[in-house]
């Protein structure tokens, strides 16, 4: 059977497409960005049925991934209890598919610049949003912040710091004027939208993009950067009546607010991993949390840990945990190796926001459960595999 090129073509665009409406509505909407990529995902399929090219592409994190999503995938039948496995237990396996994805369908700079454009304009969007409801509301002046209420995610910080790191490489590398003038403007939006919601794991997360940022230019630029973070910090202690000004200094402030019950999740968490080292399955923490609690959480629904690595280790086993550590570093560093060796300034300003969206998800994903979030996850997928197309590249 032959395959004709022109509906080949189409399944193409229609993939490219529907890639875009996800990065369009990456931070602003789980329903279209669900549409966007699990469209993506059955046109690839419906693609390879047609063409009968199963052929998938290989990376260097290929090993570490499939080691981690068969031990997911072993997590979802413990503790079932005999019953049918509900579908909520495959959404951690569902959202992984963001990663062949990619990298089977975004062959070259060209699609990946494009992708990234898209994901700029949801970062407007959001931040618009928030920025928005945070002046036309009484949220913001009762310390209360944007995220979480008001049809806002719970996770807006974490994905507008983890896309603010991209716009600020574009900022830098750009050569044309227009892009670099839109950054600008991008990143001061951004910037006054993550104050906003008063995310105090996402702004450490900032901080930490900013540090790295600065390492990887040269010495004066990371100086730079430690000298205006040291001077906000210390500025905040002259302001600290302010909602600004007290979460600055909350961020280390360990005896105030929800962090004494991080703590204790964490505390619970460890105690869980202690008596099962290899996980007690997706979805279980909620029902084991209980027994493993201390006296003031114990009448407290608990679903996750607020912790990506800890919830890991806690769900899935200790082994999924060193895989899923792995993977990171594998994508991180190569990511850093194309950085280096790419001449190409788009192909650089690539691989550095993959290094800083991974930089981000790392330090929030202290204070979150970020991988199991439907609208957080997919995106960190995303920029673990769009550098894996400038590995041949370059």
């Amino acid at each position: 059977m032959t395959t004709n090129p022109k509906i080949t073509g189409y399944f193409d665009r229609a993939i490219f497409y529907l890639l875009v409406l996800f990065c369009l509505t990456a931070t602003v909407s789980i329903s279209m960005s669900e549409i966007g990529f699990f469209g993506a995902f059955f046109l690839w399929l419906s693609k390879m049925a047609y063409t009968r090219n199963f052929n998938f592409k290989r990376t260097p994190a290929d090993f570490p991934l499939f080691i981690f999503a068969l031990l997911t995938l072993v997590a979802v039948f413990i503790g079932l209890d005999g019953g049918p496995v509900p579908a909520n237990r495959l959404k951690p396996l569902s959202l992984m598919l963001m990663f062949p994805l990619v990298v089977n369908n975004v062959k070259d700079k060209k699609t990946a610049y494009k992708l990234f454009l898209s994901l700029f304009v949801s970062l407007f969007l959001q931040s618009a949003i928030i920025i928005y409801k945070g002046f036309a509301t009484a949220e913001l002046a009762r310390g209360i912040g944007i995220g979480g209420t008001m049809s806002v995610t719970l996770t807006a910080g974490e994905l507008l710091v983890t896309l603010l790191g991209a716009v600020l490489c574009f900022l830098f590398m750009e050569k044309d004027k227009k892009i670099r003038l839109a950054a600008y403007f991008l990143l001061a939006l951004g910037l006054l939208a993550l104050a906003f919601t008063l995310a105090r794991g996402a702004w450490a997360a900032f901080a930490a993009v900013l540090l790295v940022f600065g390492a990887l230019q040269s010495k004066k630029v990371f100086l730079g950067v430690l000298v205006i973070l040291t001077l906000v910090f210390v500025g905040s202690q002259f302001y600290k009546d302010t909602v600004i000004g007290r979460k600055i200094n909350s961020v280390l402030d360990l005896k105030s607010g929800t962090t004494p019950q991080r703590f204790a999740m964490w505390r619970s968490g460890l105690r869980m991993l202690k008596d099962n080292p290899l996980g007690i399955g997706i979805d279980n923490v909620i029902k084991k949390y209980p027994a493993y609690a201390e006296p003031a959480e114990r009448t407290r629904e608990r679903g996750h840990l607020h912790n990506n690595y800890l919830q890991i280790a806690v769900e899935r086993g200790v082994l999924a945990l060193i895989a899923f550590l792995w993977f990171l570093y594998v994508v991180i560093k190569t990511a850093y190796v194309n950085y280096l060796k790419n001449s190409d300034l788009k192909a650089k300003a690539i691989s550095l926001s993959v290094i800083l969206a991974l930089v981000a998800f790392l330090v929030t994903g202290t204070f979150e459960y970020g991988l199991g979030s439907a609208i957080y996850a997919p995106l960190v997928w995303f920029f673990a595999a769009i550098n894996q197309l400038l590995i041949t590249d370059c």
